[in-house]
């Protein structure tokens, strides 16, 4: 079924939001254009550019806003986007693309190749919505590592600060 207004009109809001973010952040034209790619997407399969397959079409572009949205949490809005987080959002943004031609062609088909090929449109959309999952938890995961590798290499640096402070007031005392 096609996502209710509200929802739809509350993922259009989070997605501009985000896409203004973009512009705010240093180098962050890539935010803005994931974010852009995902209001197109939302907008095709929503805003009646979508003639059949409305559902699957919906369905696929309501799972892409909200992990866009979702991916906002692993900015620093406060300065510029890490290469490796810009890597991230880019290989992101070749799925969220891939999967838009899928919605602008599924949206298209005419009723009868929509009959005849009915399981294949499934499976389409199956694909489709496996992609963004494979995207987002693959995002997701670098994150963590990033994450922890951070973590590890701060933990590290505290850990020979004191150590050396450690030394100095040893040697300072004696």
């Amino acid at each position: 079924m096609p996502l209710q207004s509200d929802t739809t009109s509350n993922l259009l809001k989070g997605l501009k939001i985000l896409q203004s973010l973009g512009e705010a952040i240093p180098a962050g034209g890539i935010v803005k254009s994931v974010a852009g790619v995902g209001i197109i997407v939302l907008e095709t399969a929503e805003m009646q550019k979508v003639h059949v397959n409305k559902q699957e079409c919906s369905g696929i572009a309501e799972r892409a806003a909200k992990h866009i949205i979702m991916l906002h949490s692993t900015f620093n809005a406060d300065g510029p986007l890490s290469d490796d987080l810009r890597e991230r959002l880019e290989s992101y943004l070749e799925v969220l693309e891939d999967v838009f031609e899928t919605v602008k062609r599924l949206g298209s088909e005419s009723r009868l190749r929509r009959t005849i090929k009915a399981t294949s449109v499934q499976e389409e959309v199956k694909e489709c919505l496996d992609k963004l999952n494979e995207a987002y938890q693959s995002y997701i995961a670098i994150s963590i590592l990033d994450l922890r590798r951070f973590q590890a290499v701060n933990a590290r640096g505290r850990d020979e600060v004191s150590f050396t402070g450690t030394i100095f007031s040893f040697f300072s005392t004696n």
